[in-house]
């Protein structure tokens, strides 16, 4: 979007100086900031209440993404004009159980991939493989020794128990099943789901990005942005516990306070260093579907660009 006419003053301004306009120059004619959002959306996407009430009668058995290409405005704008306007958004579990919403996702595949399921496309298979080879060095994680070495902290940090009874005992291949049991648990199963969904949609990421001393679970390199997996219990959900409950971790206890300490100091260390943040919680990412959870990641990532 280039210039905005303001519709007070019928001056034009850059896009992102326009509220900024409007707040230095009109914010007496307003009553409310919600009247002055109101006011810049109608102006920068010419929208006229005849138009706003035709958009709303359209989210019935639609997405905001399809209104989106239909009316030509950001999905964000959408979903802020209905906030302004009190329509009750939809959850995303609402959003894409619509017909609407699944058959855009065949017919998307379809075009990209050939395929209407992306993870049957041979070239989403094939950069799975190259993506795992780019980072390990094999086309299957579980064949890194690298992988194998860390099987104590794995267990320890992820699971809070020590190594498998008789680990040393076992033949490779007793190991190998071990590690993949263990791998295809718990928080390793909602980083796995996460990687492989950053695959999916063709996203091209770092592992353990390491700042200042810390790691973070994922960067993707193109926008600066890192993703984070917490799980509930080493991270004390805020949804699950209160500020005073103690964890008991395997070699101490932790109060949850202190852990939301700990991740707020890491967050602020993230976004001092010019990246953006998107944590994402284990009980949310079980409670949705591979494809609401693409859906999910897809839409939390532009909201942070946007």
């Amino acid at each position: 979007m280039g210039k905005v006419r303001c519709k007070l003053c019928g001056g034009e301004f850059d896009n992102k100086m326009f509220k900024l306009h409007i707040k230095n120059s009109h914010e007496e004619t307003f009553e409310s900031i919600n009247e002055i959002d109101m006011f810049v959306l109608k102006c920068r996407y010419d929208l006229s209440d005849d138009l706003i009430n035709e958009i709303i009668s359209n989210y019935d058995g639609r997405s905001i993404l399809s209104l989106s290409e239909q009316y030509s405005i950001p999905h964000m704008s959408i979903r802020n004009l209905f906030k302004l306007m009190d329509v009750k958004l939809k959850t995303l579990s609402e959003t894409v159980k619509q017909n609407s919403v699944r058959e855009k996702y065949k017919e998307t595949c379809l075009i990209k991939h050939g395929v209407s399921n992306i993870s049957k496309s041979n070239e989403i298979k094939k950069k799975k493989k190259e993506t795992f080879i780019e980072n390990y060095g094999v086309d299957n994680i579980f064949k890194t020794d690298e992988f194998k070495d860390k099987i104590d902290s794995i267990m320890l940090e992820k699971y809070g128990v020590k190594r498998i009874s008789g680990w040393f005992s076992m033949s490779n291949e007793q190991r190998e099943r071990q590690i993949k049991r263990i791998h295809s648990v718990r928080i390793s199963n909602i980083e796995s789901r996460i990687g492989k969904i950053l695959v999916d949609i063709g996203i091209r990421y770092e592992t353990q990005y390491p700042i200042n001393r810390l790691t973070y679970d994922y960067l993707i390199p193109e926008i600066k942005l890192l993703i984070e997996v917490n799980g509930d219990f080493w991270h004390a959900n805020p949804k699950i516990y209160k500020a005073s409950d103690i964890l008991p971790f395997p070699k101490n206890q932790v109060v949850a306070e202190t852990l939301w300490k700990k991740d707020k100091k890491k967050s602020k260390i993230a976004l001092k260093n010019g990246f953006k943040l998107l944590t994402l919680w284990e009980m949310d990412i079980n409670k949705m579907s591979d494809i609401e959870l693409e859906l999910h990641i897809v839409e939390q990532i532009n909201k942070l660009l946007w």
